[in-house]
Parts: structure tokens; sequence; C-alpha cells
């Protein structure tokens, strides 16, 4: 019987919701979940001890998937796997592999990227390709930020096989936390990289100094989905200060000048590698200009607009997101 590829699993998106800053819980893809051991990656005898310790686990990551374990409704339930457990043989991909870190255990996880020859024929029933965008809520909070940080760096390899100063083909190196050029002329190092981008609560104080009429700002981009809203975000251009960028985008997007900028929390966002930095800022008025096509539409929501919205069905971004978060302690803080 030939073989199907590989499964794609898919699971409603659900989180529950924060309940005000008092009971702040980590943010998906920040939970605390292993010792990175950056001092080790040098140490080749020790990495291959770990990488044949039969305790090792091992998180599999192909085109920005993962293979995850799944219960009998298809739904996922862990994103790490034993050595005993994977439906390939290892050992032709260690020269790949990347070393996520320990736990308090001293075991290593490590990230496997096989081929497509290797995926192809995978043979493993109780286990599907999941996206992360999709089952980042519906994962054990350790375990979304282990598969994030897995994702982040599978997506920098498949981005940085060739030097971009001389062009020659690049090479594993350091457990996979460097790529090095393979021209002796060169042998440039690549790091990993991020995307620093700020999110940001935009508020108008109501003037007569009564909080039910202070206003938040939503907007909507026109590529998303009809009825999804969300706060305003923007990267960080070079030479700029997280504080310029939060000024430049909201006039940019907006065309609202802000002041008191206060940091909030951030959240890497590794789809595919983004940081995003949450602020919230006082704007000076409530004029907007939406002339320069940045958005498609944007209202100022007191909180009982907001929950008239919440009702009518409108989306208030993704539950896994700190764009979420923002709207939400902003919601429950009366």
């Amino acid at each position: 019987m030939e073989k199907s590829g590989p499964r794609i699993g898919t699971v409603d998106d659900a989180q529950t919701d924060c309940q005000g800053a008092a009971m702040r819980t980590p943010l998906t893809f920040t939970h605390p979940a292993l010792d990175r051991s950056a001092h080790r990656r040098h140490d080749d005898a020790w990495l291959s001890d770990k990488f044949h310790d039969p305790a090792t686990q091992f998180v599999v990551v192909y085109e920005r998937t993962l293979l995850m374990r799944s219960d009998y409704d298809n739904q996922p339930i862990a994103a790490t796997l034993t050595r005993n457990a994977l439906p390939f043989d290892v050992v032709n991909v260690f020269s790949q592999s990347i070393l996520l870190g320990l736990d308090e255990n001293d075991v290593a996880t490590i990230c496997l990227r096989p081929d497509s020859k290797s995926v192809a024929s995978f043979d493993y029933p109780d286990a599907a390709f999941y996206d992360l965008r999709t089952i980042g809520a519906a994962l054990p909070g350790s375990d979304a930020s282990i598969a994030a940080y897995a994702c982040a760096l599978d997506h920098w390899h498949s981005e940085t096989r060739f030097c971009s100063l001389c062009g020659s083909e690049t090479a594993v190196r350091e457990a996979g936390h460097v790529r090095r050029c393979l021209n002796n002329d060169c042998a440039r190092d690549h790091f990993p990289r991020i995307d620093p981008a700020v999110i940001v609560r935009i508020i108008h104080k109501d003037p007569t100094g009564d909080p039910a009429k202070d206003r938040i700002l939503l907007a909507r981009q026109a590529n998303w989905p009809e009825g999804r809203y969300s706060v305003l975000a923007g990267f960080t251009e070079p030479g700029e200060s997280l504080e310029q960028t939060v000024e430049r985008e909201m006039f940019e997007e907006a065309g609202v000048r802000v002041t008191d900028i206060r940091y909030i929390e951030s959240q890497p966002w590794p789809l595919p590698r983004s940081l995003m930095i949450g602020f919230e800022a006082i704007a000076i008025d409530d004029a907007l200009d939406l002339t320069d096509d940045e958005l498609a539409d944007a209202h100022w929501l007191t909180r009982a607009d907001l929950r008239v919205w919440e009702a009518e069905g409108k989306i208030l971004s993704s539950k896994i997101s700190i764009s979420y978060r923002l709207i939400r302690e902003w919601l429950e803080a009366e």
C-alpha cells in the first residue's frame, strides 16, 4: 500500500482569558522551559553523548510545522518525542540537529530537521504535523515555548543556507546556533536574528476624568479576516529606540501623536522571527488619519463599546498573542 504524506493537524484556537494584571500568567511562548546551556554548544563529545542518550527528548520540525503526539481526537498533547518514538533514524540528521537545552534533570531536548524524503516515509499513526500558530494555545506552556524556540531556529536555518557576504554555502556549527560560511577566504559566522517590533495599546483619556469614557484604539489591516481588530504594531528601524518606534509607527499608521509611553511586557512571536514588545501610550488627541493605507479601518472604543463588539462577534486578535492580552487587561481594569 502506498504511504500517504504527513498529516496536518488542526485545533481550535482556545486559551483561558487573562483576568487582569493581578493574576498575570506567562504569555504563550514565554513559559520557563529549558536551560539553553550555551556553554555546551562547543563540546562535540558531550553533544554526541546527549544525542545518543535514551532519555533525550526530540522536537521534529519540518517546513514550520511540528510533529506532535496526538490523542484519539487528533488533538496535540506534547511537542517532544523520545528516541524510540521517532518515525525515522535520527543518526541521519545528527549534523543538522539543534540543541535546545536541558531540563531540571539535565535531560536534553534536541530539535531535528528531517528532509522531505524522511518525512515522506513517516509511518506514525499517533502523531501529526501541526502549524505553531494553530496549536500554540492548545499546548502546555513549556511545550509551547520549546516548540516556538525550535520553529524560530528552523526558519533561520532554512533562510541562511548561503552566506550573505560571499554567497557560498554555510554549514551548521555550535549545536545549531551558528552557521559558518564554507568559503575559507570568508568563513563568516552567521547568528540567528530576530526582528523587534513594538505593539501598542493607545488610550485616549476622557477630558473630564471619567474612566468609563476612556477609549482604546483598535484597527484592522485590509488582508485580515472581516471583523478582526487589534492594537497597533510596527517594526523598529535601524538607529531607532523602541520609544521612537512607538511615536513614529503610531503616527504613520493612524495619524496619532502619543505621549507617556510605558513598557508593559514582551513576547517572542516566531511566526517567523519577531519579538513583540508591548507598550501603552496616551493619545494627545483623538484625530485619526488613515490616508497612507497602512490600515483599512480604525475605531476609538470605550469599554462598553468593546463589550458590544465582542457580543457582536468581533475578533480581538489571536488569543495566544500579546495583542489580545493588551486589549483584555485594559477591558477588565475598571
